[in-house]
């Protein structure tokens, strides 16, 4: 092997290496925009873990909390709580919806989520 060759080598093997770092850090966890009745009522960081507590009307309180660089429902007490059932989400496009209080959650990320939709 020549000294060009081996100069080859090593960029190749940086640039290589410093690709598989940048995909694994992964530090843009990206933003999860809560609506309520229709209305913005905040955009919160996924890589920040925090809790936000909304009352809604009729009595309804939700509890959503962000943790590990997922967002969900931890708490509610409207009939059915199908928006706790619906797990944790950190993906582009994913949402949680709690209809009875009117909030609606939508993460928008650099990650896509797997599927387009799930049904039942």
């Amino acid at each position: 092997m020549k000294k060009r060759d081996m100069i080859l080598i090593l960029v190749l093997f940086i640039v290589s290496l410093a690709g598989l770092f940048a995909v694994l850090s992964d530090k843009e966890q990206g933003d999860a925009y809560i609506y309520v009745k229709g209305s913005l009522y905040g955009k919160y960081d996924l890589s920040e873990p925090t809790l936000i507590h909304i009352d809604g009307d009729n009595g309804l309180e939700n509890d959503i909390e962000i943790s590990g660089g997922k967002i969900f429902m931890k708490n509610a007490n409207c009939p059915g709580r199908q928006c706790i059932k619906c797990g944790s989400i950190s993906r582009n496009n994913e949402s949680i919806c709690c209809a009875p209080a009117g909030i609606l959650i939508i993460v928008r990320s650099q990650k896509e989520a797997e599927y387009d939709a799930v049904t039942k």
